[in-house]
């Protein structure tokens, strides 16, 4: 008993693992060259802990997705315990290695950091630390906090949307009512674009829309087909599924598809043809979402029954 009671009068009155905000402020601007600073806010808390991150961070953060490091993938309990090469995996995917610093912390509650400080002791790292507090403690205290915004402006990170390669909605509407000479691009996996359309709609996709898959363009391998064939593919598309129609790359095109991801294909594949596109980024989600686009399903019998009569 009194050995115990000696143990504990000789406890520092902080654990050990504990990292001092001070002790961190003066790490970042020593710019220590192993130093992994991490927010390690647990998502299942809060649903918008990356949104966040983005608005703000300690300087030099990174946002280790927690659940994607717990989770292996089909596993039913959603916190278990990394295997070794799922930890090895996302270690190396965020560059930390077993000799730098880390020091973990959390936008609010401190779970999140105790856990990831856990999994990282588990695992033999052997220079893990909690920050003393959370994000917004750190900030109370006067330390800085950053946003991706700021990061943008340092060297080689000035990225800036080219907003030439999109369309919106309402820009579409009135290529379709005023008839214009505006293509529209269906990009689709077959399977995918033959399932029923939405309640209510007749249409599975845009009006007036000509289908060409972007999966037409992959071969053997899924490598990408030469160019003369794929011009090939573009002029024999097909209207509805009954006529040849080609796509005309001297008049402006509108690629789309689900939500977007396919319609990013043949995006790529006609801005290099040298063709006048754009895409429709949220694609048929976005539009089957709204409900005046209904109405507008009639320009496509419209344009079918024109074919039918010059066919």
């Amino acid at each position: 008993t009194s050995s115990y009671k000696q143990k504990m009068q000789g406890l520092s009155k902080k654990f050990s693992m504990i990292m001092p905000g001070q002790e961190l402020l003066k790490l970042i601007e020593s710019k220590l060259p192993n130093l992994k600073v991490l927010d390690c806010t647990h998502t299942g808390e809060h649903g918008e802990a990356i949104a966040a991150f983005e608005k703000k961070s300690i300087p030099g953060s990174i946002f280790l997705e927690l659940k994607s490091l717990q989770n292996e993938f089909g596993c039913e309990f959603p916190n278990k315990f990394p295997s070794k090469v799922h930890f090895v995996e996302r270690m190396r995917r965020l560059g930390i290695k077993k000799t730098d610093k880390v020091v973990c912390y959390a936008q609010k509650s401190q779970f999140g950091a105790l856990r990831a400080a856990f999994i990282f002791k588990a695992f033999n790292h052997p220079d893990v630390w909690v920050l003393d507090g959370n994000l917004e403690h750190w900030e109370k205290q006067g330390y800085p906090v950053i946003s991706v915004e700021e990061y943008a402006k340092e060297e080689g990170y000035d990225y800036e949307v080219n907003k030439d390669f999109f369309i919106e909605i309402d820009e579409i509407k009135k290529n379709i009512t005023d008839k214009s000479e505006m293509q529209f691009v269906e990009s689709r996996d077959v399977e995918g674009y033959n399932k029923d359309p939405p309640e209510g709609r007749k249409l599975n996709a845009l009006p007036t829309h000509k289908f060409v898959s972007s999966e037409y363009h992959l071969g053997e391998g899924k490598c990408l087909k030469e160019t003369q064939e794929i011009i090939k593919i573009m002029n024999q598309t097909v209207f509805a599924l009954l006529f040849r129609i080609g796509v005309d790359l001297k008049k402006p095109i509108t690629v789309s598809c689900l939500t977007g991801v396919m319609a990013s294909t043949n995006f790529l594949l006609l801005k290099e043809l040298g063709a006048n596109v754009r895409i429709f980024d949220n694609s048929f989600k976005q539009w089957s979402a709204d409900p005046s686009t209904i109405e507008l399903e009639k320009y496509h019998i419209q344009l079918s029954l024109q074919i039918t009569l010059r066919t």
